[in-house]
């Protein structure tokens, strides 16, 4: 049995200021600041919070020894964001309206995956198994104590983490410019520049510490030292439902980088020493994608072909992008000096193909085993076209 406790304290505190002026008749500004406060955690009970100190190579328990009860972490005061948009009118002809657009802003993230492993760590969780059919629910007392979390070494058994006591949030600066250009009473062209920045974003290193500290095994010990960074032109066509016709159509060109890509809880991206810099393992270099509504004339010959017949609908739907990178990996291994844990990386075999096309592909697919002539460990992503096609029926309500 593992038993739910509420065993921490959590406040966070938020506010956001905003005010939009009409400079002019043709200029609009839109004007913002959040302001975010995340004060570090508390546990309900000393020992619930369980920390490594690489200093000293010892663990430090929140409320036990003089350790304070947020283990000394410190609250981050200054995380203030701003935004600043506009809006300006070039154009006013009716139907042939042209507006430009362009904003920016700061914008933090809370760090909450990164810390959500704790709570299955050491101090944090515990289980009992029941040796036989007697156990009841709710536990008794005495159950509880079996089922208390352990902070007994050895901690070979457990997962460690190590946080910094002033790791900052992560945050990014993004903007956009846009002109947005009408065309006709009920369609519009936009072209549009989007780039972000980000900085201080979380890095969890993996670390082997047994042949150190025989009471340890493996520590994850977190960073705020990876950053990225997006830009990206856009094309989007737009038709409004007229005649029946309804139309939606874009096109992003876009190059991500960044040196280590993270998933939310799970580790999905490149583990160097030190992280390399670029093309993101999230790099989607073109997309495509387009949707078209109809509805189809009424049929009006009598009321049985109106009532089968009218008011059906034809929706389209086509998607084609180009594939994510492919992730090579290497064999993972342990730095003897630090006990960090890496992946070293492969040579490309010269002149073999790393991606497969046609009955190559499809040869490997059959069988990856024995197939000779791919360059990786793997097979690769496959770059996407999606057409689809659907008919159906669309109800009205009231009277025509």
């Amino acid at each position: 049995m593992t038993p739910h406790r509420e065993l921490h304290g959590l406040n966070w505190l938020f506010f956001f200021v905003s005010d939009k002026w009409q400079a002019t008749p043709k200029l609009t500004l839109d004007v913002g600041l959040r302001y975010e406060l995340y004060p570090p955690a508390t546990p309900r009970k000393p020992g619930g919070f369980v920390n490594y100190n690489p200093a000293t190579n010892q663990l430090v328990m929140a409320g036990v020894g003089g350790n304070p009860s947020n283990l000394g972490m410190k609250t981050d005061y200054t995380n203030f964001a701003p935004r600043l948009g506009g809006a300006y009118q070039l154009r006013t002809d009716p139907g042939w309206d042209t507006i430009l657009r362009a904003g920016g802003g700061v914008f933090f993230d809370n760090d909450n995956w990164l810390g959500s492993g704790t709570f299955q760590a050491l101090g944090f969780s515990g289980s009992y198994a029941c040796p036989s059919q007697t156990c009841g629910f709710p536990e008794t007392q005495a159950e509880i104590a079996m089922d208390a979390p352990n902070t007994t070494a050895p901690y070979t058994h457990v997962t460690i983490y190590d946080y910094p006591n002033h790791m900052q949030l992560p945050y990014s600066l993004q903007w956009n410019v846009s002109v947005q250009q009408a065309l006709g009473a009920a369609q519009s062209l936009t072209l549009s520049y989007v780039g972000a920045s980000a900085r201080r974003l979380p890095n969890l290193e993996y670390y082997s510490l047994n042949s150190f500290n025989s009471n340890f095994g493996t520590v994850i010990s977190a960073f705020g030292n990876i950053h990225s960074n997006y830009n990206a032109l856009q094309a989007s066509f737009q038709r409004r439902l007229s005649h029946g016709l309804q139309v939606l159509a874009s096109y992003d060109w876009t190059h991500t980088l960044d040196n280590k890509s993270e998933g939310i809880g799970i580790e999905i991206g490149r583990r160097e020493i030190p992280p390399t810099y670029g093309n993101s393992d999230l790099d989607l270099r073109h997309n495509f994608v387009a949707g078209i509504t109809w509805d189809l004339p009424a049929v009006n010959h009598d009321s049985i072909t109106r009532t089968v017949l009218s008011h059906w609908g034809l929706d389209a739907r086509f998607t084609d992008r180009t594939s994510f990178p492919v992730q090579i990996l290497g064999l993972q291994g342990v730095d003897p000096n630090s006990g960090q844990s890496f992946y070293s990386g492969v040579i490309q075999n010269p002149g073999v193909p790393v991606y497969l096309y046609g009955a190559a592909c499809t040869a490997y697919y059959s069988n990856p085993i024995t197939y000779p002539s791919v360059g990786y460990p793997g097979p690769p992503d496959i770059a996407e076209q999606n057409p689809t096609i659907a008919i159906s029926p669309s109800l009205t309500l009231g009277a025509p």
